[in-house]
């Protein structure tokens, strides 16, 4: 088995190694805009595999390494919209540079533009898994995309820029028209805030459009926000790991009801905790120590019940619900532990931290 993954991860990340200093190489020295610039088969293979291939293998699998998923399910599909537009501009631009009316050739350009942010914000999002990607090509070749295509889409927003210059009309390299010699110019990092400047409203549009069709204002933030494990994901949004409390349920309802104080770990696993929850594991903390008999059966009784607690974790209102309804119980714990152990507040505080903090 490690020599089958040798054979694979050592030659595709040759290949991808090979891929980035072409790329690099091409944009570095550019070369003529002609249909024989697009001939290299290695770098057409990439493109064809990352930007078409790896986008819609990792929306299909996405949820398949639980518990963590990198994008929310219900405002996925503004993201994919997103992705859509940004792709079909880059194909635009690679295959009818010839052939394209004027409204379009000026909003291709944008588009382009949008794909770079997105795979910007995808490489971030991703972080190390990049990493994984490339360690493991089958599984997860798609997490390698957002770099390749970060490099893919400069590379022909670049060579966008130079077919327009090499169609002009000599007069035109003369003219002393500012916004001309702006559009002669090429500066990826100048040019990068008005592209930005223009891109926005390209974008209010397609929101626009995406609101219609039912999807939040935001949900291109929260597609990235509501997720688990990965860098912009917010904790509260990961499911409880297993063997867990109804208090567990409560802390994801909405913050001002329910509290919560900080980032915790059970079985590996990152959760938010608030001080209803602190309170019940260090109420069942004292019990096994005390009464371990009295622990079993209860726990026993408690996991008899089967209460669904990763499905009922993403509804805010059973979560405020629950949270209430579990504050007179809260209060009989937190009484219990005053009455029977020496340093209440410092059990509670120790709960769910990492033990080298213990």
């Amino acid at each position: 088995m490690e020599i089958l993954w040798l054979l694979l991860t050592i030659p595709f990340a040759g290949w991808l190694l090979m891929l980035l200093i072409k790329l690099v190489a091409q944009i570095s020295k550019p070369p003529f805009i002609s249909s024989e610039v697009y001939h290299n088969k290695s770098i057409l293979a990439a493109e064809i595999l990352f930007t078409v291939i790896a986008p819609a293998v990792g929306f299909v699998r996405y949820q398949e390494f639980p518990p963590e998923f990198p994008f929310a399910e219900k405002h996925l599909f503004t993201l994919i919209f997103l992705v859509v537009v940004s792709i079909n501009s880059y194909w635009a631009s690679r295959l009818y540079k010839s052939h394209q009316a004027p409204l379009v050739a000026a909003l291709i350009p944008l588009g382009i533009f949008q794909g770079i942010l997105i795979n910007l914000a995808l490489l971030i999002h991703f972080n190390f898994y990049v990493l994984m990607g490339v360690a493991f090509p089958i599984f997860g070749f798609e997490l390698v995309a957002p770099l390749i295509n970060i490099f893919l889409f400069v590379r022909e927003l670049y060579f966008g820029h130079l077919y327009f210059r090499q169609n002009l009309e000599p007069s035109s390299f003369s003219n002393p028209n500012f916004l001309i010699r702006f559009l002669l110019t090429f500066n990826l990092r100048r040019k990068s805030l008005t592209y930005f400047i223009l891109w926005m409203p390209f974008f209010v549009v397609q929101q626009s459009i995406l609101v219609l069709l039912g999807q939040k204002p935001d949900a291109a933030v929260r597609v990235f926000v509501e997720s688990c494990g990965f860098t912009f994901s917010d904790p509260s949004y990961c499911p409880p790991p297993p063997d867990h409390y109804l208090c567990s349920i409560a802390v994801h309802g909405s913050p001002r009801w329910v509290r919560p104080l900080r980032k915790g770990m059970r079985w590996g696993f990152g959760i938010t905790v608030n001080r209803q929850l602190l309170i019940a594991n260090a109420f069942e903390q004292w019990l096994e120590e005390h009464h371990p008999k009295a622990h079993r059966v209860l726990r026993g009784f408690y996991d008899a019940l089967k209460i669904p607690v990763a499905a009922w974790s993403k509804n805010k209102w059973l979560a405020n619900i629950l949270y209430v309804l579990m504050k007179p119980l809260e209060w009989v714990f937190l009484a219990w532990l005053y009455l029977t152990d020496e340093k209440p507040e410092n059990r509670i505080a120790t709960q769910y931290l990492p033990k080298k903090y213990k």
